[in-house]
């Protein structure tokens, strides 16, 4: 009895997986695509993380900047004799809070590789959902990849870098809400 449940089971996981399989090989280009994703993704992930430091050339200040503020907003033992937050003398507040809020787990150098990660590849998530949303071929998306790796990321402006996936973001909020145009 108990050997029956269990062989039903197994059964019911092995079909589980060969209709997934199936679904994946009814569809050749859905598999290619995933396949070009993974292998971009972990080249993309590579040159992100493989040295000891972010190969940026402003990263530097970034960091220390990101530092001063964390410092500040953590009570300011160290920086507040020297440095005072002024808002509107302060751009990219929402990059620095972030950093912020990573820099109570990680390390600066990983804190400055996790944001740079993500503004490589939030540009080409968003667009990968933006056209599936038009009804656009996803493969345009790994162009988006691409896009993650500009000159802002290279010179080490993070908080630039980061912002990009926002166009491709308020696009597809715009397609989701409208009810009257489409593409």
């Amino acid at each position: 009895m108990v050997a029956d449940r269990k062989l039903a089971r197994s059964l019911s996981s092995l079909e589980t997986v060969l209709s997934f399989l199936a679904l994946r090989f009814r569809n050749p280009d859905g598999l290619l695509l995933e396949l070009c994703w993974l292998v971009i993704s972990v080249v993309a992930l590579y040159l992100l993380w493989h040295g000891a430091y972010p190969p940026y050339v402003d990263a530097a200040n970034v960091a220390y900047s990101g530092e001063v503020l964390h410092d500040i907003w953590h009570g300011g033992a160290s920086f507040a004799r020297w440095h005072a937050i002024r808002p509107g003398a302060v751009s990219h507040l929402a990059f620095y809070k972030a950093y912020h809020v990573l820099r109570f787990g990680f390390a600066p150098v990983v804190c400055i590789k996790l944001l740079a990660t993500f503004s490589v590849f939030a540009p080409a998530v968003t667009m990968y959902s933006l056209l599936r949303r038009m009804k656009c071929g996803p493969w345009l998306s790994l162009l988006a990849l691409a896009l993650g790796f500009n000159t802002n990321l290279g010179m080490g402006f993070l908080p630039f870098a980061v912002g990009i996936f926002l166009l491709p973001l308020t696009l597809l909020v715009i397609e989701a809400n409208s009810a009257q145009f489409r593409w």
